[in-house]
């Protein structure tokens, strides 16, 4: 693609090359009509020719970056493409033989015989030369709809490769699809209708929908999708697919950890608010909370969108679980309840719409439907779903009098799931149970074809399952449709084996209730849903199934003829360690674990590569998962606790994983402790295995180790893992063979109130210094830490102590605008005019980084206004910089010099029309400011503001007197400026302000500056359209 871009640059510059050709031609031709020879004209001629060899070698560099794309695009296209580029080239190179046949006539000698015919010449040279002028045209044209679908296959490849970094969250687009198909028509329009809504949809804020279950909100069966990270992933991936940046900011997150690590739930969090920040509304959904395995998380999460309502929409539904009525967040946010009241017409309509299906046309034979509607509704209580589970039962029932069936049917959920699985016959009950105890403890979608594959085994054994492929049938199937109304088949998308397939799942948030309630389990005792024995059973199932490769073989071939392979591989010990009691099973695990077995083998095939490594010792394997009496066992078998692999060791592998106990029998059988074992463990900040190697580890590793760690720790650790770490450094100093560190500044800048406290404590320096905060103060006062700020001072932190980025702690708390810092550090004698760091002083800092409110609080204070200092010379100049008119208001109130000289941009005027800050321009000019005053880099406020094309700002200023052709600055003039191909600066706005200076009485042909004409300026990067207008305002050709 940088290809394509820079063909795209070259056919510009070769159109521009053809541009200056025809004006040669058309100095050429004129020279022919007077017929006289003359050196001129041969000079003509010569620079002709000179235009024309250019041509030919661009069309031939053009036509040279074509091949590269047939490897990758579609070959049936880019071949077209490629012929068309072909066709032009050849046509280019055409025009050139004519051209040269042209210059060859023309020679000197003989151009007095040859007037007529070069003349004739001369008109051809114009007429294709015009033609090749539309053929460079072609080929950018088809270079830039190459490259928009290169764009177009760029952002799909970038698309795919986050989805598959993220692991793939769930579909909602889909999910969205699916539930519109399952909306009835007119339904729900009451809450569109509604003034909550209308509200919520025009101003930012939050709305909250509760009701119980069943009451007509849409349910999330999806487990994976039930977590609060996975929630978070999907809605960046939805946001980034519509941001102007299409998706920078999460592939900045990628390309960080170059996609071998997931992003943390805090990358997540600054990822989001990039994203919202790009938008100035966003809606965004969150349906089903009360079904979120983590509800306390969840709740955190929204409150800590609370602080983005002033672009945010936050719609959320639930059930009034108590989690969410206890928490201020949802409490202050407005409420719709669904009542059977609101609910009614909605219920209405879709059990008329369910009457007219064919499969109901027996009740509607025997009586009116409005009869039937009006008593299944009052039935129903304003559940949709018992609604839903009536016209089931309705469905079945032989009995014509509806009063009859209506007044046996029970009146709640539960109820109605009791009677349906009063109908199982006695003979399906263990292959019910068996079903039941997939959808419901199964941590990925169950799909029908390994759910067929996993009932295929002979059971008769309880201690042993055998898997007997010939016993596929469709028995998966048959009790799906015998719990119709609690199990539900749809067709959806599978992660896991990227195809579309059946998925089962439990057809009701209400349906798992049912089952983990009390009243099911005193009633079907038979089905035993319970954890332990429900995980249990899967366990024996996943084991069975992968030792049935004992004795069988697999192959490539036969891969694909198991189903329930992968998942059996990569989750028997999931349930095997939520099993009451794993011991029961460990004759299953030892056989499934013999090294060199081939049931071990189709277990490392069907897992994913295992760091690597498909061979792995199964020592690697138990200590990746944490299956510590399996570890213990092999290491008594004579595996040896350093083994390693082609990339950990086993120590390493299991302190990455954070697997206490099996660290634990590692050490205690003898596991060198490493520098790379204690890193691993600090990913997650395993305390406890921390503690474990520290106490194991040589003192060599501890003192190449501790102090960098307790560093990073103090900033973003857990306070266990930093008392650790010092209980360490003790150690190291009383050895004497510790580096000196300071986590006090770490500490600070993380506002890490608790661990700062416990390392002051321990006599660490609070006025250690580094280059980059200066001092823990700056770092503390930086980020607003108030805490740490009254900590640090109260430990005798020098608050006017100068060094770093910042200065001083007062500027630094200046830039962030933290209003309570900057009184805190005043309070405590910071003195206000220090100076020092790229601000100068704390007003420069706050006038051009932090908040009115900051300023008028330094001012009040006692600062200087007018103080000659740092980057912008003055405060006025920095707040002219930053653009916030109030700020320039209030300096102007407390006497700033409006027309002080000085910094980065001379005066405070030419920094505000550097920046296009319209507003505060007007503002400096109402107050005095001097609008041709001489400055810096850019000479004036004329050449500042046409520099970056701001064509209002230029209006204004020269509305207020600004001399047109002032000379001086990097450009000379501002017709310079203008002229010029700034990146910032908008086509339209360069095209736009140099029209505007030159209606002004613009210099076309002034001299001076860096490129000498703004002809010149305009040439030298390429810009045609302004070159054509500066010559049709007389600019003169220098070459």
């Amino acid at each position: 693609m940088r290809q394509v871009r820079e063909n795209k640059e070259q056919l510009s510059k070769l159109r521009d090359e053809v541009t200056r050709t025809l004006y040669g031609v058309a100095e050429l031709t004129e020279g022919y009509r007077d017929a006289q020879l003359s050196p001129e004209l041969s000079t003509v001629l010569e620079d002709l020719k000179n235009h024309l060899e250019s041509i030919h070698d661009k069309c031939r560099k053009a036509s040279q970056h074509t091949s590269w794309f047939k490897s990758w695009w579609k070959r049936d296209k880019i071949d077209r493409e490629i012929k068309r580029l072909n066709e032009l080239k050849k046509d280019c190179y055409e025009q050139f033989a004519l051209f040269s046949a042209a210059r060859i006539e023309g020679k000197a000698d003989r151009l007095l015989d040859t007037t007529t015919r070069i003349e004739n010449h001369a008109a051809e040279i114009m007429s294709t030369t015009s033609r090749t002028e539309m053929g460079t045209v072609g080929i950018a044209d088809t270079t830039s709809r190459i490259e928009q679908t290169t764009d177009l296959l760029r952002v799909r490849a970038l698309k795919n490769a986050l989805e598959e970094w993220l692991e793939y969250p769930p579909n909602m687009k889909k999910r969205q699809d699916d539930t519109q198909e399952l909306q009835h028509k007119g339904t729900g329009s009451w809450f569109l209708d509604s003034d909550q809504f209308k509200i919520w949809n025009e101003r930012p804020g939050f709305l909250w929908i509760r009701g119980d279950s069943g009451t007509g909100k849409t349910v999330l069966r999806d487990k994976k999708a039930q977590y609060v990270k996975i929630m978070l992933q999907s809605i960046i991936l939805q946001l980034s697919a519509q941001s102007q940046n299409l998706y920078s900011a999460l592939e900045r997150q990628y390309n960080s950890c170059k996609g071998q690590n997931l992003p943390t739930y805090e990358n997540l969090l600054s990822i989001l608010d990039e994203l919202l920040d790009d938008f100035s509304h966003t809606y965004i959904v969150l349906d089903a909370l009360d079904e979120c395995n983590e509800p306390d998380r969840l709740v955190k999460f929204i409150g800590y969108l609370r602080h983005r309502t002033q672009t945010l929409h936050l719609l959320f539904t639930s059930q009034p679980r108590q989690v969410f009525t206890n928490s201020e967040v949802f409490r202050k946010s407005p409420l719709v309840v669904l009542t059977p009241k609101i609910t009614h017409s909605d219920i209405g309509r879709f059990i008329d719409s369910e009457l007219h299906q064919s499969q109901l046309s027996h009740l509607t034979h025997r009586m009116r439907i409005e009869e039937i509607v009006a008593k299944v509704l009052q039935k129903s209580n304003g559940m949709f779903r018992l609604a839903a589970l009536l016209l089931i039962e309705l469905r079945n029932a032989f009995n014509p009098d509806l009063d009859a069936i209506l007044a046996n049917l029970p009146d709640d959920l539960f109820g109605v799931y009791s009677r349906f699985l009063e109908r199982i016959h006695p003979t399906a009950v263990f292959y019910v149970s068996a079903v039941l105890r997939w959808v419901t403890f199964s941590p990925e979608p169950v799909t029908m074809i390994r759910l067929e594959d996993a009932l295929a085994f002979d059971f008769t054994n309880p201690l042993e399952f055998v898997y007997d492929p010939t016993r596929r049938d469709e028995s998966a199937d048959r009790v799906c449709k015998m719990l119709e109304g609690m199990i539900a088949v749809n067709n959806e998308y599978d992660n896991s084996e990227r195809r579309q397939s059946r998925i089962v799942r439990l057809a009701h948030a209400s349906v798992e209730d049912y089952l983990v309630s009390e009243k099911f389990s005193k009633e079907y005792m038979a089905y035993d849903l319970r954890n332990g024995p429900s995980h249990k059973f899967l366990a024996q199932t996943c084991l069975g199934y992968i030792l049935y490769f004992a004795d069988n073989s697999l192959t490539s071939e036969t891969r694909l003829d198991y189903p329930l392979s992968k998942y059996a591989a990569n989750h028997w010990y999931y349930h095997l360690h939520r099993n009451d009691d794993p011991a029961l099973l460990s004759s299953l695990v030892l056989r499934l674990l013999e090294d060199g077995s081939s049931q071990y083998a189709a277990l490392t095939e069907f897992m994913p590569p295992l760091l690597g490594s498909k061979a792995a010792h199964p020592l690697h394997l138990c200590c990746r998962l944490g299956y510590a009496e399996a570890v213990r066992f092999l290491l008594q078998r004579g595996a040896s606790p350093n083994m390693r692999d082609k990339y950990l060791t086993v120590l390493q592998d299991a302190s990455l994983n954070g697997h206490t106990n099996t660290v634990r029998i590692l050490l205690d059988s003898g596991a060198n402790v490493d520098a790379v074992a204690l890193e691993h463990a600090c990913i997650h900040w395993h305390s406890d295995i921390i503690r474990m190697l520290l106490q194991k580890a040589p003192i060599s590793t501890l003192a190449a180790w501790v102090p960098n760690t307790l560093v990073r720790a103090s900033e973003t650790g857990p306070i266990e893992v930093v008392r650790v770490l010092l209980d360490s450094w003790t150690a190291l100093n009383a050895s004497q063979e510790v580096s000196f560190v300071n986590p006090v500044l770490a500490a600070s800048k993380g506002g890490r109130t608790a661990i700062l406290r416990l390392l002051v404590e321990k006599g660490f320096d609070v006025n250690t210094v580094d280059d980059t905060y200066g001092s823990a103060l700056q770092a503390a006062s930086s980020n607003g830490h108030i805490d740490n700020i009254r900590l640090l001072i109260e430990k005798g932190a020098q608050v006017n102590a100068v060094g770093g980025q910042f200065g001083t702690a007062l500027q630094a708390a200046s830039c962030c605008g933290n209003v309570e810092a900057v009184c805190v550090l005043l309070e405590q004698d910071a003195d206000v005019n220090a100076g020092g760091g790229e601000a100068g002083s704390a007003l420069q800092a706050a006038s051009n980084w932090g908040t009115t409110e900051t300023v008028r609080l330094l001012l009040n204070n006692g600062a200087d206004v007018n103080a000659a200092c740092g980057k912008f010379g003055c405060a006025l100049q920095a707040a002219a910089h930053q653009g916030d008119p109030q700020t320039i208001q209030l300096l102007l109130q407390y006497g700033a010099k409006v027309n002080a000289v000085g910094g980065k941009y001379g005066t405070a005027l030419q920094a505000a029309a550097y920046n296009g800050h319209i507003e505060c321009v007007r503002i400096l000019l109402e107050n005095g400011a001097e609008v041709n005053a001489a400055g810096t880099l850019y000479g004036n406020a004329l050449q500042a503001a046409s520099c970056y094309g701001h064509v209002d700002t230029v209006r204004l200023l020269l509305d207020h007197g600004a001399d047109v052709n002032a000379t001086g600055g990097k450009y000379g003039t501002a017709l310079q400026a203008a002229s010029v191909r700034c990146k910032a600066a908008s086509s339209y706005g360069r095209m736009a302000t140099v029209r505007l200076l030159l209606e002004n009485g613009a210099d076309v042909n002034a001299r001076g500056g860096q490129f000498g004409t703004a002809l010149q300026a305009a040439e030298f990067y390429g810009h045609a359209a302004i070159s054509q207008l500066l010559l049709e305002n007389g600019a003169t050709c220098c070459h």
